[in-house]
């Protein structure tokens, strides 16, 4: 039983549609894959209302963002099948929304509003991803994940931008993942702010 626990859509900061991964999946021999995109229920609410698409069984997941303060170190969590109508997850979600946006949103002096969230139309939140789709679309660079991207926003050596929003406690996500019967498992690779190794980022 083949499967991907760990990818991104454009839910988040992904490339690729999220109707289009299954198909991706099956391509490659896989039977199972969640689609697990940062701080969104989005992802979830679409694998529980496709609960198979062609032949992949869909699990519902979120990454969830934290920061661990007592060791200065960012944490991402996994919560699987996630209940969709919880308060606290809902709460959460909206939060990071909103301060990714307004972190986002300040590196976007040169555009209105509504053109820089044109990059973020599936999710609605403003990604470093877009910023540098932008970027590309504009000939300023030859890609997303290039070295403009790390000298931009590298964690280590720190990028030229400071790009964080401001991260819940790590505590409370792990409570939030959980409540109420969430399975969250934590995201290989992907602390201290450096990419997860997601087979469709």
């Amino acid at each position: 039983m083949p499967g991907d626990l760990h990818n991104h859509s454009t839910c988040s900061d992904g490339s690729v549609p999220i109707h289009r991964l299954p198909l991706m999946a099956a391509r490659v021999g896989l039977d199972t894959m969640a689609i697990s995109d940062h701080d969104t229920l989005l992802s979830v609410q679409y694998c529980y209302d496709h609960p198979t698409q062609d032949g992949v069984r869909l699990i519902p997941a979120t990454e969830l963002t934290g920061y661990d303060y007592e060791r200065s170190h960012r944490v991402h969590l996994l919560a699987f099948w996630p209940d969709p109508e919880s308060k606290a997850l809902r709460e959460h979600c909206d939060i990071m929304r909103q301060r990714r946006n307004e972190c986002c949103l300040q590196l976007y002096p040169q555009f209105r509003t509504e053109q820089a969230l044109e990059y973020a139309k599936d999710s609605g939140v403003l990604y470093k991803s877009g910023i540098m789709q932008a970027l590309h679309e504009l000939g300023l660079c030859d890609g997303i994940y290039t070295s403009l991207y790390h000298y931009l926003f590298g964690w280590n050596p720190r990028g030229i931008v400071l790009h964080s929003p401001e991260y819940r406690p790590v505590r409370d996500v792990l409570a939030t993942a959980k409540a109420p019967d969430g399975l969250p498992e934590y995201a290989a690779g992907a602390g201290a702010g450096q990419r997860g190794d997601d087979r469709w980022h």
